[in-house]
């Protein structure tokens, strides 16, 4: 039996780890943290489930459809749906407007001129057929294709939500609208329990197949490793480390996080809210996941950051202005609250020039995976999609190494 190592276990990781198990590999996690999960871990805290920051599965993507077919069970809602108490709303300045999903809400839209209105609505009707060359970024196509103010506003605001990136200048124009079109359609779902779900079933399901684990390990050298195949599933920069290779640069996407956990909305709140002006990001998740006791709420309120240099104080003084401004009055039902203000969303935008290949350069037996690594999909769907891929290309009987025999790399337990 081909033994195989992978290195990491988050998400990446424990679905290289399956992919593997699943084509007759004898496979070993090493997870340097005490658990699994990286940012997909949940805290649970007096009832509350908050995962770290906001997250969202989309419905459409690769990962999903790598879970249920792999039978990892979750569920949750789709916060676009229609249903009681749900209630977006665009906010410009001070002000409050209902959110624009479709055709008809942006025609009775009172944020838009009806010049403005005739271009986003053709924008929104063109988006799925749009034909973007793979080498434009975000800014160069809004500039050629955008001509009010106020809709470019809107379609930098929606394509941020879907991928968390402000970069526009760096972001890839054909990688962002994908996920726009994805995010639009067939949706995104809020998971009861929170991703804490997905990482279990997936550590199960790994467990099922003879998956060894084994926590709170720090791989500090490759230099020993012996096997047939080796995936690392960590950040670029211990990827680097452990290599010795020298990785094209990139920029990561970064986040600041509240999150609160309220024992009651107001009456009438919103359930989201999306600044047009600024990048500011409301939502109750709670609203349509199990992820608060019955009647309570489970708040995240973000800002999207150019990078991690931000000032933490003023940063939460501004998220909890927003809330202000979208629920006043949230203080008096505060029951706890977590600030983040730093959080690496994703160790890379996808630019124009793509990411990194799951392959390194002469590095035999050696693959990577993470949501900065492939072609396909960003945030969970790049780790799931480059995780598959790695998992194959080192599975492969004529990419193996042959000669290796079974050890284990030099390690530190902390």
């Amino acid at each position: 039996m081909s033994q195989f190592v992978v290195i990491g276990g988050g998400i990446a990781g424990l679905t290289a780890a399956n992919a593997l198990a699943s084509a007759g590999g004898d496979v070993t996690i090493f997870e340097q943290a005490r658990e699994l999960g990286g940012r997909a871990r949940t805290k649970y805290d007096g009832d509350y489930f908050l995962n770290l920051g906001p997250h969202a599965l989309y419905a459409g993507g690769v990962a999903a459809r790598t879970f249920a077919e792999w039978d990892i069970q979750f569920s949750g809602g789709n916060p676009a749906e229609e249903a009681e108490g749900i209630r977006a709303v665009l906010v410009r300045g001070n002000a409050l407007f209902p959110a624009v999903k479709d055709l008809r809400s942006i025609l009775t839209s009172g944020l838009f001129s009806l010049l403005e209105k005739l271009e986003l609505a053709r924008l929104f009707v063109s988006l799925r057929s749009v034909d973007v060359d793979s080498s434009e970024n975000l800014k160069q196509w809004l500039d050629v294709r955008v001509r009010s103010e106020r809709v470019r506003e809107f379609i930098q605001m929606a394509v941020r939500t879907a991928t968390y990136a402000i970069a526009f200048d760096y972001l890839s124009a054909r990688t962002a609208l994908r996920q726009l079109s994805l995010a639009l359609n067939p949706g995104v779902i809020y998971l009861d329990g929170g991703w804490q779900t997905l990482v279990d079933g997936l550590t199960r399901r790994a467990l099922s197949q003879g998956v060894q684990i084994r926590t709170g390990v720090r791989i500090t050298s490759l230099s020993t490793l012996r096997a047939d195949g080796i995936i690392l599933a960590t950040d670029p920069e211990t990827v680097e480390q452990l290599t010795g290779v020298t990785l094209a640069p990139r920029k990561a996407i970064y986040a600041a996080c509240l999150d609160l956990c309220l024992s009651r909305l107001p009456e009438g709140a919103p359930t989201a809210a999306f600044a047009l002006d600024r990048p500011l990001y409301y939502s109750v998740h709670s609203a349509v996941a199990r992820l608060a006791p019955p009647g309570e709420a489970a708040v995240h309120v973000m800002k999207y950051l150019q990078d991690e240099s931000s000032e933490p104080v003023s940063l939460r003084e501004e998220l909890e202005q927003y809330v202000d401004l979208v629920i006043p009055g949230w203080r008096l039902n505060l029951r706890r609250a977590r600030f983040m203000p730093s959080l690496r969303v994703s160790a890379s935008i996808p630019g124009s020039q793509g990411r990194a290949d799951e392959l390194l350069p002469n590095t035999d037996g050696l693959a990577i995976a993470g949501d900065w690594v492939g072609s396909e999909g960003m945030l969970v769907d790049a780790a799931v999609s480059s995780a598959l891929r790695a998992a194959r290309l080192i599975s492969d009987r004529d990419f193996r190494l042959k000669s290796r025999g079974v050890s284990y790399p030099q390690i530190s337990d902390e």
